[in-house]
C-alpha cells in the first residue's frame, strides 16, 4: 500500500509546499553511473518515481514523500533530525538532474495526498519494529567500552602487557522506534545492546614470554544494556541501564598465580544519562553523568561518576562510482569517577571512516588510540596506564 501512496502523491501537482529549507548544489551530479546528459528531459514523474524509490530503500524508515519539478526537488515528512535531514539531502543532491533540494515543514502527509493514511493497511503508522538503518544515538568513537565489532593492537601497555591483542564483539540492536512523539515531533527508540570486550597478551610487563600458547586471554568483559534514546533536531538524549562484569583468563590464572592469588568479580549495574549536541555540522558535544546502583562485594566501586567530549568529522570525500562516503574524524573522551578520587580517564582517537549513507548508517573505521589514565580491565581497573592502540572496527 506504500507504492500505492508514493505513485499518488507523485500524480499531485496541484499541493502548496509550506515552509521550505533550500539546500543548493553547485555542479551537476551523477550516481550509480547514471549520465547526466541522459536525465536532461526525462518527465518529471519519472525522476520523481527513481527519488522515492531510492529513498525508500535507503532511508524506508523515515516514510519520506517527494515532489520533482524541473531541476528542483521538495521533500516532506523528514524526521526532525538534523544528522538524519543532512543525510537525506546529501544523498538527493547527487542524483541525476537534481540542482536543487528543498525541505518543506509544516505539511501533514493528508495534505500532500489526500486519504494517504487509508491507503495504507492498518492506518497510520506510529512507529518502526526493527529499524536498522541507523541509530538516533550516534556512538561515542573514542569510550574504550562503545559496543562495536573490533580487532586491534596494543603497544606500551605496563599493566597488561605489550603488545597486546585486543578484540570486541557487540551490536546494537533495535526493537522499536516511535516516531513523531509529542508537540516537538522527535524520535524515541529502545534497544538492546550486548557486547565482549577481550585483551590477549603476547608478553608480560617484564617482556618475557607469557606461556607455550600464542597468546595469553588476560581478561574478558561481558556487557548487557537496555538503551532508550530521544532525538530532536541537533540533540540526542540516550539513558541506559547496563550489566557489565570482568572474567580473568584461564591462561593468566595458570601463568600468574602469585601474582593475582585469588579471583576478584569486578561486576557492576549502572544508569548513565547522556546529551549530545551537534554543535555545527562538523562538530558534535556530549556530556552526562552515570550511577553504580550494585557492584560486587569482592570489588566494591564508588558511585558516581562522569563523561564528555566532543568528536569532529571534516573533509568529507564522495565516491560516486562506488557510491560510498569517507572522511577523517578526530574524537575525544574524558570521565572523572568517584572510584579514582575525580582524576582524569582520556581516550583519544583519530582515523578514517566509510559508509554507505552520508553521516549515519553503519560505517567502517581505521584508527588510531591513545589511552592515557586508569586500565579498563576489570579487577586491573585501580591501577594507572598509558598505552597506544592501531585498530580496525565496524558498527554505527
Amino acid at each position: 500500500m506504500r507504492l500505492a501512496s508514493v505513485f499518488l502523491a507523485a500524480s499531485l501537482f496541484s499541493v502548496g509546499y509550506g515552509e521550505e529549507i533550500a539546500y543548493g548544489s553547485e555542479t551537476p551530479s551523477a550516481i550509480g553511473g547514471f549520465d547526466e546528459r541522459s536525465w536532461r528531459d526525462i518527465p518529471d514523474l519519472k525522476l520523481e518515481g527513481y527519488i522515492q524509490a531510492q529513498l525508500d530503500i535507503m532511508y524506508y524508515e523515515a516514510e519520506i514523500l517527494v515532489r520533482v519539478r524541473g531541476n528542483e526537488v521538495f521533500l516532506y515528512n523528514i524526521p526532525e533530525n538534523k544528522l538524519i535531514e543532512e543525510s537525506i539531502v546529501s544523498f538527493v543532491k547527487d542524483m541525476p538532474r537534481v540542482k536543487k533540494v528543498k525541505v518543506v515543514r509544516g505539511k501533514k502527509r493528508t495534505d500532500i495526498v489526500p486519504g494517504y493514511d487509508s491507503l495504507r493497511k492498518g492506518g497510520r503508522i506510529s512507529g518502526v519494529w526493527f529499524p536498522q538503518n541507523t541509530v538516533l544515538f550516534a556512538p561515542i568513537i573514542a569510550n574504550p567500552r562503545q559496543v562495536t565489532y573490533s580487532l586491534g593492537m596494543r603497544f606500551a601497555d605496563s599493566v597488561i602487557g605489550s603488545p597486546a591483542a585486543v578484540v570486541s564483539f557487540g551490536d546494537d540492536f533495535p526493537i522499536y522506534r516511535w516516531q513523531n512523539v509529542g508537540d516537538s515531533m522527535g524520535d524515541v527508540q529502545i534497544s538492546i545492546e550486548a557486547g565482549v570486550w577481550c585483551v590477549f597478551s603476547y608478553e608480560d610487563k617484564n617482556g618475557a614470554v607469557t606461556s607455550d600458547q600464542f597468546a595469553e586471554l588476560i581478561n574478558s568483559d561481558f556487557y548487557a544494556g537496555i538503551p532508550v534514546t530521544y532525538a530532536i533536531n541537533e540533540w540526542a538524549f540516550r539513558w541506559r541501564l547496563y550489566h557489565i562484569s570482568s572474567h580473568l583468563g584461564d591462561e593468566f590464572l595458570v601463568n600468574h598465580q602469585e601474582e593475582i592469588p585469588t579471583r576478584k568479580n569486578p561486576s557492576k549495574e549502572v544508569f548513565d544519562f547522556i546529551t549530545s549536541y551537534q554543535l555545527t555540522g562538523s562538530i558534535r558535544l556530549f556530556g552526562g553523568p552515570g550511577y553504580v546502583l550494585h557492584s560486587d562485594k569482592t570489588y566494591p566501586l564508588k558511585r558516581w561518576h562522569f563523561m564528555y567530549g566532543m568528536e569532529c568529522r571534516f573533509m568529507t570525500f564522495k565516491s560516486h562510482t562506488h557510491g560510498l562516503y569517507g572522511q577523517p574524524f578526530l574524537s575525544m573522551w574524558f570521565e572523572n569517577d568517584e572510584q579514582h578520587d575525580w582524576q582524569f580517564n582520556n581516550t583519544y582517537v583519530v582515523g578514517y571512516e566509510w559508509s554507505k549513507l552520508q553521516g549515519v548508517g553503519r560505517k567502517v573505521r581505521v584508527f588510531f588510540e591513545y589511552h592515557h589514565g586508569f586500565s579498563m580491565e576489570g579487577q586491573f581497573s585501580n591501577r594507572p596506564v598509558e598505552y597506544g592502540v592501531i585498530a580496525f572496527s565496524y558498527g554505527f
